[in-house]
């Protein structure tokens, strides 16, 4: 009652001390709420902490050049970072200004110090080497930071959290979200904005090309092109990037360049080579299939249909299998049927021509300038129907080929190729690098092809990055070629029934002659097959009289007698007969130079013998006339050059001549076999007339033209009238199918024959009195 009293009459002390229990007790219950708060918030530390706001992980910083410190320095921060801060910032975002002008951007660069950061990336960027990030080191990223580009889909699926994630990765995925809108709002901002579009509409612009070409990425083009249409699968292994250093994109280059690798056989192994193609600059958008090479997941087969290269794998596949099984056949059964266009050097044989083009005419595959091409010679483009021989070993070393490249690497179309060899390639251990199909390859320690080809077909991968030509030689237009592989039509040579027919049936050469020739040819190859399985020792070779090793192994043919009696057709009947391809040589291919001759000759020799051919010297007399005591040395040089080939050459070489009066005497102990051809009978030139009315169509024959009794009477009554030859038969029907087309549609008749046959009758008796006067000089038994 008292203290009541006290308070009621104002006692001072006792309001004070009141005031002061209550102040207290406010403050244990505020301090009380305080602590209840910070245990549901988690916060900790000190007050001085508590007061200061979470700084980024990942951190923007702007660098300008200080010409005071003669030195870049942080001029600008994170809005919550001073420039001066020390910050232990995990990840930096660094904008770099241009030394002369701080308003303009010179290039950006990102430092990842974080280590669980550190491996997302590495996990997410496929060309990036993890063996030399194990040091602690920062990961440095300089503009245009084309991991985030090229592997966007992998970084962006890495921002996901995972059930699984410990508390350090769910940290890197949330550092990582934070780097990749940074890098959204940096100098690939206008890239980002329309990647998706770009995407959904299978477009793309000039200045972002590089976005499509990571390493490793495989891709279509047309290498040969506008020649062969084919297209074959690259691997990207290099392209034309922005400079790091300018900040600039590739929108003021006039082309962009994409160095390619895939694989080709050099005649020995199998190899991997690089290439460089070029896609000229455009305007606007354009369409990624129609690009000059693109990844493969961008082709379709036409312009409406959905992207889906399955066929075309398939097709790949099935071609690469081809290309290996004629790379690594034995050269003798290489003969192929061609029909199509070719690519051959202008330098060639007789390649323009064959072409029936100017020379100025070359291939441009992916430009019009020819300063743009990294190519060797310029190239014409025949068409080539007949037989040929697939050969990329001599295509690329036979001193026959003046065209062959002097590196001795397979062209492809007109490119030129690098070889991707050991020293071009710097050893990583990226995941592009271990799983690149070329960059893996070796050689296998293998000396046999069969064994070669079987080794590098157990990867399909390879098979399909094979090229869609092949290397070799048309026996007809005598020209060094690229053949495409889908014109290619391997054929039989084991000398068939129906090849063997032309010999028996469409030669007219007494029968006995027949019997000899082939009796020669088959005693030849049975030797020549016997040594070449070792079975016998050249050295006890019992069938070899000449004490000499190495000498009168081969078989020399000499056919000799009138213009158009048979001895050409001679020789490419027998080639047919044995399956064995025909190599004729002229004087225009060895010249009449000795100190030129011999090696041209040697190489004439040692390519036949590689394919096991039979060589053709039409008209042998340039080579083989009698050597006299002349004022050209040359002549008589020539004539030792020639005998000393035959000596020691092992295949078989027919010679064919009408002068044989003026033949070396040498010549004679050269030749294994002689046989003399005398003028056509009547017989015989009927049934030249009738062999070749068999090639003509019947329905282009009149019925007096039909096979029958009718036909052999008439055709026997024409030919008793005159002395014509079989290469005259041969023209008169030809003109007269000719005259047939112009006056009765097409149809031929008797008359036709008959009128044509007469004309070149009264041609060849005008001259009959200087022809004989000729023959008799220089055919046997003439005079």
């Amino acid at each position: 009652m008292a203290e009541e009293g006290a308070i009621a009459n104002g006692n001072p002390e006792l309001l004070s001390a009141k005031k002061i229990a209550l102040e207290e007790h406010y403050i244990q219950l505020l301090e009380k709420r305080i602590a209840q708060l910070e245990a549901q918030i988690g916060l900790s530390g000190t007050a001085e902490d508590k007061k200061k706001p979470e700084e980024p992980r990942v951190k923007n910083v702007i660098q300008r050049w200080n010409d005071d410190k003669y030195g870049y320095e942080i001029v600008e921060a994170s809005s919550t970072e001073s420039a001066a801060s020390t910050s232990k910032t995990l990840t930096t975002f660094r904008k770099v200004m241009d030394r002369d002008n701080d308003r303009k951007l010179k290039t950006e660069e990102i430092d990842i110090e974080s280590p669980e950061l550190k491996a997302l990336f590495l996990e997410c960027s496929l060309h990036r080497d993890k063996s030399r990030y194990q040091h602690g080191d920062a990961i440095k990223l300089t503009s245009p930071f084309y991991d985030f580009v090229w592997y966007y889909d992998n970084f962006m699926k890495e921002c996901e959290p995972q059930p699984d994630d410990t508390d350090v990765r769910k940290e890197a995925r949330q550092d990582l979200t934070e780097l990749m809108a940074v890098i959204k709002k940096s100098s690939l901002e206008p890239y980002f904005k329309i990647r998706e579009s770009l995407i959904a509409n299978g477009t793309i612009l000039y200045e972002w090309l590089w976005t499509l070409f990571p390493g490793g990425q495989k891709v279509y083009a047309k290498p040969m092109s506008p020649v062969f249409s084919d297209y074959q699968m690259l691997e990207v292994y290099t392209c034309d990037l922005p400079s790091s250093v300018t900040h600039e994109t590739i929108a003021q280059d006039k082309k962009f360049t994409v160095g390619c690798t895939a694989f080709d056989f050099d005649g020995v192994k199998f190899e991997k080579y690089y290439y460089e193609f070029t896609i000229k600059k455009f305007d606007n958008e354009r369409a990624i299939h129609k690009l000059e090479l693109f990844p493969t997941k961008f082709y379709r087969s036409s312009d409406d249909d959905a992207p889906d290269d399955t066929d075309l794998q398939r097709d790949l596949l099935k071609r690469g299998k081809k290309f290996v099984e004629m790379c690594t056949a034995d050269a003798k059964d290489m003969q192929c049927d061609y029909n199509g266009t070719a690519i051959a050097p202008v330098s060639g044989g007789f390649a323009r021509l064959a072409s029936g083009r100017l020379e100025t005419e070359t291939m441009s595959t992916y430009s019009d300038d020819r300063e743009d091409k990294d190519s060797g010679t310029s190239s014409t483009f025949p068409e080539i129907q007949g037989q040929v021989i697939v050969d990329n070993y001599l295509f690329l070393r036979s001193e026959r080929n003046e065209g062959r490249p002097q590196n001795a690497r397979p062209p492809l179309g007109e490119y030129d190729p690098l070889v991707l060899d050991d020293n071009f390639v710097v050893s990583c251990g990226c995941a592009v690098c271990r799983n690149s199909p070329t960059i893996r390859w070796n050689d296998p320690m293998v000396t046999d092809l069969v064994s070669r080809g079987e080794y590098f077909s157990q990867e399909e991968i390879r098979l399909k990055m094979c090229p869609p030509k092949l290397l070799g030689y048309a026996l007809r237009q005598k020209i060094w070629a690229q053949f495409r592989i889908s014109d290619l039509e391997r054929m039989d040579c084991s000398g068939s029934s129906e090849r063997r027919a032309y010999f028996d049936s469409d030669l007219q050469l007494d029968q006995k002659y027949k019997d000899i020739l082939m009796a020669f040819i088959n005693h030849h190859e049975s030797k020549s097959s016997r040594r070449n399985k070792g079975t016998v020792s050249r050295r006890a070779d019992p069938q070899s009289f000449d004490i000499i090793e190495d000498k009168g192994k081969g078989l020399a043919i000499l056919l000799h007698g009138a213009p158009g009696v048979g001895k050409t057709l001679t020789a490419e009947t027998i080639a047919l007969a044995t399956g064995r391809p025909l190599l004729v040589v002229s004087v225009a291919e060895v010249g009449t130079a000795a100190a030129k001759a011999e090696g041209k000759l040697s190489a004439i020799f040692g390519d036949a013998a590689r394919w096991g051919a039979i060589i053709l010297m039409d008209e042998a007399d340039v080579f083989l006339e009698a050597r006299e005591k002349t004022e050209n040395p040359d002549r008589n040089a020539l004539v030792s050059v020639l005998l000393r080939c035959l000596e020691y050459y092992e295949g078989i070489i027919i010679l064919t001549t009408n002068r044989i009066r003026s033949f070396d005497v040498a010549v004679q102990s050269r030749m294994h076999l002689a046989i003399q051809y005398d003028d056509l009978q009547p017989e015989a030139k009927a049934n030249i007339y009738r062999t070749l009315l068999k090639k003509i169509p019947k329905y282009q024959l009149d019925d007096e033209l039909q096979p029958g009794k009718a036909l052999d009477k008439r055709l026997d009554q024409l030919c008793r009238r005159g002395k014509i030859n079989g290469r005259q038969i041969r023209n008169a029907v030809g003109s007269a199918y000719a005259l047939a087309k112009d006056q009765n549609h097409g149809i031929l008749k008797f008359e036709h024959l008959e009128e044509v046959h007469e004309m070149t009758m009264d041609f060849v008796s005008s001259l009959w009195e200087d022809t004989r006067g000729t023959r008799s000089q220089n055919e046997a038994g003439k005079r």
